[in-house]
C-alpha cells in the first residue's frame, strides 16, 4: 500500500513537470547555452559512501534561457530520452515532442494560452489522449493551481496549489484528490539546519497522516553566475540509533555560456 501511493503520487508530479517549475533553485542565471549534468546514487561499503553513477543527460538552451532540446542517455552511452520543446514569442512553452532510443515518437504535450490560464494535454504516439490538465499561472508565470483531469469521463481527478515566496522559489504543495480531500503536501523550508533548502512531503490516507519524508539539498560548488555545479541531496532517516542526514545523491552539471 505505501508502495503504491509514493508511485502514484510521483507520476502525477512528473506528468505535470513538463510544463511547470518542478522544486526550488530551477531557474539558471547567465547566457545559457547548455548544461551537461551527472546524477549518482550513494552506497555505504565498509564504512564508507560510495558513488554510483546513475543519470547523465544535455540540454541545449536558446539564446533567452529556454531548455529547447534534451537528451537522456542509458548507463551505456546510448540515447534512452530525447525531448524537443517549441517556445512561442512570450517564451511560453507550447509543446513538448518525446521521443524514444529509435528516434520514434512517443508522446506530445500541446500547451495553450488564455489569460492566466495553460491548457496542457498529453497525447500517445497514435495520437490518443493520455492525460490533461490546466494551471492557473500567477503574474510571474508560476503555477499556484493545476487541476489535472480524467480523460474518459473529463472530471477532475486530482488538484494541485502551490504557494511561493517573493523571490519566485517554492514554498509549498498541496494535493487534494477528487472528491476535494488532501492527499498530499510538500512545504519547503530555506536555510536551515546546514541545508539549502529542505523538503518535508507528507502523504494521507483516509483523511490522515500516512507517511512522513523529509529530504535536504545542500550546493557544494557554485560558479561566477550563481549556478550551482555539484549539489547534494540528503535523507532525514534514523540510523545507528539517531535520526541524521544520510548522503542519497549528487548531481553534478557542466554549463557552457555563450
Amino acid at each position: 500500500m505505501k508502495t503504491t501511493l509514493i508511485a502514484t503520487i510521483f507520476v502525477l508530479i512528473l506528468g505535470v513537470a513538463a510544463f511547470t517549475q518542478a522544486g526550488p533553485f530551477q531557474s539558471l542565471q547567465g547566457p545559457v547555452a547548455k548544461v551537461e549534468e551527472w546524477s549518482y546514487t550513494t552506497e555505504e561499503k565498509f564504512g564508507n559512501t560510495v558513488e554510483v553513477w546513475d543519470t547523465h543527460s544535455v540540454t541545449t538552451y536558446n539564446t533567452d534561457r529556454n531548455p529547447v532540446e534534451s537528451i537522456e542517455y542509458t548507463k551505456t552511452g546510448s540515447i534512452n530520452k530525447h525531448y524537443i520543446r517549441m517556445f512561442n514569442n512570450s517564451g511560453q512553452l507550447i509543446q513538448v515532442e518525446e521521443y524514444n532510443w529509435l528516434g520514434n515518437l512517443e508522446s506530445k504535450t500541446v500547451a495553450t494560452y488564455e489569460g492566466n490560464v495553460q491548457t496542457s494535454r498529453d497525447y500517445g504516439a497514435a495520437g490518443d489522449l493520455e492525460s490533461a490538465y490546466d494551471a492557473e499561472l500567477d503574474a510571474n508565470g508560476n503555477p499556484i493551481r493545476i487541476t489535472i483531469y480524467d480523460v474518459d469521463s473529463g472530471d477532475v481527478s486530482s488538484v494541485w496549489e502551490r504557494t511561493y515566496k517573493s523571490d519566485g522559489d517554492l514554498l509549498s504543495m498541496r494535493m487534494y484528490n477528487d472528491e476535494g480531500e488532501l492527499s498530499s503536501t510538500v512545504d519547503y523550508r530555506y536555510g536551515a539546519d546546514g541545508m539549502d533548502v529542505i523538503s518535508i512531503s507528507v502523504v494521507y490516507f483516509l483523511g490522515s497522516k500516512f507517511m512522513n519524508l523529509e529530504a535536504g539539498t545542500m550546493f557544494a560548488k557554485i560558479d561566477a553566475y550563481g549556478n550551482w555545479t555539484e549539489k547534494r541531496s540528503y535523507d532525514h532517516k534514523e540510523r545507528f540509533g539517531k535520526t541524521e542526514w544520510v548522503l542519497a545523491h549528487i548531481y553534478r552539471r557542466k554549463i557552457t555560456y555563450r
